[in-house]
């Protein structure tokens, strides 16, 4: 029977470049998305807010709802394009920049990013239950499938950036401590 040799520091450090990398990566696809898709949401409320009410009116007029509702929304605008901002591109901005910690395998950056993401996770999951909830309450599938497809995707890819950062956070210190000793194994 042959014995597993020794890991050697040389092969953690590759190790962890490579995990770092693609925590990284997912990360900036991550927050990328988020910038883009609610930095566009943004940007068309705030177009639509910017509109004059007889000219929102005559937009939305094709959704069978009375003037005080779309008067409502036309007010609304604005603070939707912040709410967007502050629950879409901020966040954003943050995995793009915790993207580069998370590179230098930055266990800050690594606890910064789960707790995010766990935070979106809990969201995200809170507002999938509620519309499955509806669309088996109302008895329609095709809504349940767009539900399940639009929001369980992004939870689907906050689960698997948790899972690329976790050993950072939790293992770095043996990581470390691994990678500081002799070939010989002794310590530096």
């Amino acid at each position: 029977m042959t014995e597993t040799p020794p890991i050697t520091a040389e092969a953690l450090l590759i190790a962890r470049h490579a995990l770092g990398r693609r925590a990284a990566v997912i990360a900036w696809c991550i927050g990328i998305i988020e910038v883009v898709v609610f930095g566009l949401l943004a940007a068309a409320c705030l177009r639509l807010g910017a509109m004059s009410e007889p000219e929102f009116v005559d937009f939305a007029s094709s959704t069978n709802q009375s003037y005080d509702q779309l008067k409502a929304w036309h007010e609304l605008m604005p603070r939707l394009a912040l709410a967007a901002g502050i629950c879409g591109i901020l966040p954003g901005a943050l995995y793009i920049t915790c993207g580069f910690a998370l590179r230098r395998w930055s266990r800050t950056g690594g606890a910064l990013v789960l707790m995010l993401a766990g935070m979106q996770i809990v969201v995200l999951g809170c507002i999938l239950a509620l519309f499955i909830a509806r669309s088996i309450n109302a008895g329609d599938p095709p809504m349940l499938t767009m539900a399940v497809l639009i929001l369980g995707t992004p939870i689907f890819a906050l689960i698997m950036l948790g899972r690329a950062v976790w050993p950072m956070v939790q293992s770095r210190n043996e990581l470390l401590l691994l990678a500081m000793q002799d070939p010989n194994g002794d310590e530096a």
